[in-house]
């Protein structure tokens, strides 16, 4: 059964909007209100919910091979006893193009092929449920199929709040104010491999050796500490993410080096800077990593992570983002759910079985990264995260 249909915006909630070109702004990314005029004026072109659904073999046809990872090799060599660790040094959230440009499609080249089919407006009932509210134009998937709905239907908000967050993002991680670690374990040479673990962790900022803040040099003399939210218990050898299973094959192209492929287990923080906020808080479930590393073990270049985050947790962000920016304090409650609503109308994935079309409860995110070879130190003591005010 479908879900029910998601509140649209009120008379009472226009108003308020009209009085802000704040909530005008976030109307607008979400498709709420047309953003071609300042004014805010009402759309209603809307094309429909993703209610019902079509026949599987209408769904599940030939898979574009560039949206999925390359397949392991058969007779692929066991693992090796080395680990190489990386830290993230870039990332693209889906706004911006590799040269830098602003870009309303960025977001479609970032990210994998999840849930095996391509969504297109018109076999957007395909998979699991979606909300009656969510339109099917706003339901289709980038390039190759490629499941990031992240960067389709959130990004746009949070580009509304803060237009240079791409940028302001390089910036923290440049910095050394966040990262990801790496811990590839048995990579070997440049052949293929399998039978791979790993964990990956959210790094916290950066200190030299008296315990300062520092920027990275950016070479694997970085030693990075552990977030405290990457861990259970404070223990390093807990890991909230791992990967089991992982492989490796050879890079195309005639540079050398290897692909390395892995699907994970558990989650990983991701934390972005925002204008006024200091962070934007999210949780990436059970991605799965693509990451092309050079021959000799120092880079890896254009990695990809595609994932999934709660779509709930997703809203409960996003309002308590938009209250930290809205001029008279909280925004209305009857916004505030119209919002919630809108944003779980965007949510794309599930945990179950996509073809059984239970109800999509997850927003599929895609992200480009570049990591350098760095060392892992011991676990940063936690940080208490503000809810705000504003949270749901």
């Amino acid at each position: 059964m479908a879900t029910a249909p998601a509140a649209r915006v009120s008379e009472s909630v226009y108003a308020g909007v009209m009085k802000s070109l704040l909530p005008c702004m976030v109307a607008a990314a979400l498709g709420l209100l047309s953003p071609l005029f300042l004014g805010c004026s009402g759309d209603s072109s809307g094309s429909g919910g993703a209610s019902g659904t079509l026949s599987l073999d209408l769904c599940f046809g030939e898979v574009d091979p560039e949206g999925v990872p390359p397949p392991a090799v058969e007779d692929a060599a066991p693992a090796g006893a080395e680990t190489y660790v990386f830290a993230m040094r870039a990332i693209r959230l889906g706004s911006l193009e590799p040269d830098g440009e602003l870009s309303a499609t960025a977001w479609k080249g970032l990210g994998l092929n999840l849930d095996g089919f391509t969504t297109t407006k018109d076999n957007a009932s395909c998979g699991c449920q979606r909300t009656a509210a969510a339109k099917p134009s706003m339901l289709a998937d980038g390039d190759a199929g490629r499941d990031n709905s992240f960067g389709r239907s959130i990004m746009p908000i949070l580009t509304s709040l803060a237009s240079d967050i791409e940028v302001q993002t390089a910036g923290k991680i440049k910095g050394g104010g966040f990262s990801w670690l790496f811990a590839l374990h048995g990579l070997g040479g440049d052949g293929a491999r399998k039978g791979l673990s790993a964990e990956v962790y959210a790094a916290a900022p950066f200190v030299d050796a008296a315990g300062m803040p520092a920027a990275p040099a950016w070479d694997e003399t970085d030693t990075w500490r552990v977030s405290a939210e990457s861990v259970d218990g404070g223990d390093i050898g807990a890991p909230k993410l791992r990967f089991q299973d992982a492989y490796t094959v050879p890079a195309t192209g005639g540079e050398g080096g290897s692909i390395w492929v892995g699907h994970g287990k558990g989650t990983l923080p991701l934390f972005l800077p925002g204008g006024a906020p200091p962070f934007v808080h999210l949780v990436i479930h059970d991605p799965v990593l693509v990451l092309p590393i050079s021959s000799d073990h120092t880079q890896i270049q254009r990695g990809v992570l595609g994932g999934t985050l709660e779509s709930q947790t997703v809203a409960m962000e996003m309002t308590r983002l938009i209250g930290i920016f809205y001029p008279e304090g909280c925004p209305p409650s009857d916004f505030a759910e119209s919002l919630g609503q809108e944003i779980l109308s965007a949510s794309d994935a599930t945990e179950g079985d996509p073809s059984q079309h239970p109800i999509c409860s997850l927003i599929s995110i895609g992200v480009e990264i570049e990591a350098v070879r760095a060392q892992i130190g011991d676990v940063a003591p936690p940080v208490e995260l503000d809810p705000g005010e504003c949270a749901m």
